[in-house]
């Protein structure tokens, strides 16, 4: 087993993002709310410039 890469604990909410996206377009809407909360918590931890 290897370990993961440096800041993969910042990325993984975005990596699990685009499989829900992906299931919002395959079986609607019922991943939308999921996919709302992973986008807020990605803009507060979001360097903000």
């Amino acid at each position: 087993m290897w370990p993961l890469d440096e800041g993969y604990e910042e990325r993984k909410d975005l990596y699990n993002l685009y499989h829900v996206l992906n299931h919002c377009n395959l079986f609607g809407g019922s991943y939308i709310a999921q996919a709302e909360q992973i986008i807020e918590k990605l803009q507060l931890n979001s360097p903000q410039s």
